[in-house]
């Protein structure tokens, strides 16, 4: 199975130009995440400060409505939003 870091990739949700998505569990505790990783090590740094911004946002909301984001991190020299992965509460 493929990884990236310590995530274990579950399955491909989406990719764009600049981006993919995955849905991932963390090998070190078994947690369930989405990551939205910029596709390149060499990002635009407009695409870096775009995750940065999104984390910022999701992270001003207090709602159990709304996913709630944990950080934003190089992976394996990737730029990585990590975000809880609500999907698996009704799986």
């Amino acid at each position: 199975m493929a990884t990236i870091g310590q995530y274990e990739i579950i399955e491909k949700l989406s990719e764009g130009r600049n981006r993919t998505v995955y849905r991932a569990k963390n090998t070190l505790d078994d947690r369930r995440f989405i990551l939205k990783v910029l596709n390149s090590e060499y990002s635009d740094p407009m695409e870096v400060y775009k995750l940065k911004h999104e984390y910022e946002i999701l992270n001003d909301f207090e709602s159990s409505n709304i996913v709630q984001a944990f950080k934003v991190e190089k992976i394996d020299h990737l730029h990585a939003l990590v975000v809880e992965d609500f999907w698996c509460y009704f799986t």
